[in-house]
């Protein structure tokens, strides 16, 4: 998806900076990071945050400084 509502109401999108979103989005309920690269820069690092919402999971992936991919999981009963 390009986009999700957090619960206070507020649009997280692909593009918006990596500060922004954390902000918008809170705690996030689990945090992955890739290894950064050979030189030990932050360069092609990844962060993947994951949020619970009502109607499933949402994974937020951060790199290059913005949300460069949200995936929703739905919840299943």
């Amino acid at each position: 998806t390009t986009s999700l509502r957090t619960a206070s109401g507020a649009l997280v999108r692909l593009g918006m900076s990596s500060e922004e979103a954390r902000k918008e989005l809170g705690q996030a309920a689990r945090a992955r990071t890739s290894a950064p690269g050979s030189d030990g820069k932050k360069v092609g690092r990844k962060e993947v945050l994951t949020y619970r919402g009502e109607d499933g999971l949402y994974a937020v992936t951060l790199s290059g400084g913005q949300v460069v991919k949200i995936v929703v999981t739905p919840k299943r009963d």
